[in-house]
């Protein structure tokens, strides 16, 4: 069995990884089809355009997938897509494949005053040296206990940072065999790995100590998320297990819910306990740490229920934003605007459409009043936050 509410996590990994607005205006089958999406592709690393090779357009009217269109480059890097349906139902995203890696713009819409868009699109040579990896700050979160199953629920983020102008391309043919993978450790016994955003399109092999994907890591900040359980038994209160950081680690955050198991290591130090989706966590923090440091963490008070987990429950996917949220906040200084991976406006139409959702269960039947003005709050909660980033983002 998979961790509770996977179609949830299934709509937050394709929205992650193409930055798309889910949530969509009914569809106007008349709409204008004079856009027109242009630009050049570069070499990131050479800064040089690159000649003759294909760039697609991945897009959708409404939450409908149309089909892909295709082109090629000109001797300057010149692409263009013409005759494009202009509205706020449509989506846009232009992709590339260069030495084996697929890169993808921002989304792109078309209106009837900027029915032309410009998107110059940079794909970079690649590397398999993953020492150049640092991680400014990764953080583990107790998101549930289930003391019927005796599973706890786990969810990490880690933001990766790629200082160089070259793509971290893993793989098990190079030099360091399967070691040349990007690697994260997890807790002895761990199951139900789920990889969420860009991780999900990609392969996760994991072994008795952790797993490794294949997932690249492209220059600049690189946001990599999981979830997973840890089975433990009936009579076991205190659970104790260990990680291993493989990259060098600026920051470490581990977080569980007030009242709920206690989390401790003796690594870590108390910090200001935060708020993520409408209930208290208490933190500890620790760092800097060298690459291959190992973490001795406890979860004491188990079995405890930290809510009711049910068919497509937001929280793990209100968790995810949450936490992306606080992390963001923690790197605006280092991290450019333009620079993040993560769309704070389609995050904002994300949950705009959670609260939607929410309102139309409900009417529905399919959720009690005390569970609807429960989650209502999480989520109006996640929405001020995420506000208050974007306006010190403005400002910034």
């Amino acid at each position: 069995m998979r961790i509770h509410g996977l179609r949830i996590l299934a709509v937050i990994a394709t929205f992650l990884a193409f930055l798309l607005v889910s949530s969509a205006i009914s569809s106007n089958v008349n709409a204008a089809a004079n856009g027109k999406i242009s630009g050049r592709l570069i070499n990131g690393t050479t800064s040089r355009p690159l000649s003759g090779y294909s760039v697609n357009l991945y897009w959708t009217d409404g939450q409908t997938e149309q089909p892909n269109k295709s082109t090629k480059t000109d001797a300057n890097g010149y692409f263009e897509f013409n005759s494009l349906p202009i509205g706020d139902n449509y989506n846009y995203v232009v992709y590339a494949k260069y030495k084996n890696v697929e890169y993808t713009s921002q989304n792109i819409q078309l209106t009837d005053k900027t029915p032309s868009r410009k998107y110059d699109l940079k794909v970079y040579e690649t590397t398999f040296d993953d020492s150049i990896l640092r991680v400014e700050s990764a953080s583990l979160v107790l998101l549930d206990t289930d003391k019927t199953t005796q599973r706890a629920f786990v969810l990490e983020t880690f933001m990766i940072q790629n200082p160089t102008n070259k793509t971290f391309l893993p793989t098990t043919n190079g030099p360091k065999g399967p070691m040349g993978l990007l690697r994260f450790s997890l807790p002895s016994g761990a199951d139900q790995l789920t990889g969420l955003g860009r991780l999900a399109n990609y392969q996760m092999i994991q072994t008795d100590r952790g797993f490794g994907t294949n997932l690249p890591i492209y220059p600049g900040p690189n946001e990599v998320t999981f979830t997973y359980s840890i089975p433990y038994s009936v009579d076991q209160s205190n659970y104790n297990f260990q990680l291993t950081l493989p990259y060098p680690t600026k920051e470490f955050r581990l977080l569980g819910k007030e009242g709920g198991p206690s989390i401790s290591s003796s690594q870590l130090r108390a910090g200001d306990p935060v708020s993520l989706w409408g209930s208290r966590y208490n933190l500890l923090v620790g760092g800097p740490f060298q690459n291959r440091t190992t973490l001795d963490i406890t979860f004491s008070g188990l079995p405890v229920n930290i809510w009711t987990i049910r068919p497509n429950n937001p929280q793990i996917w209100i968790a995810t934003a949450g936490l992306i949220i606080l992390m963001l906040a923690s790197t605006l200084a280092l991290i450019s605007r333009q620079s993040k991976q993560v769309s704070e406006q389609t995050l904002y139409n994300k949950l705009l459409a959670e609260l939607a959702s929410l309102d139309n269960q409900l009417s529905e039947g399919k959720l009690d009043q005390e569970t609807y003005n429960k989650e209502r709050a999480a989520l109006k909660e996640t929405l001020i936050n995420l506000k208050k980033l974007q306006s010190k983002s403005s400002a910034a």
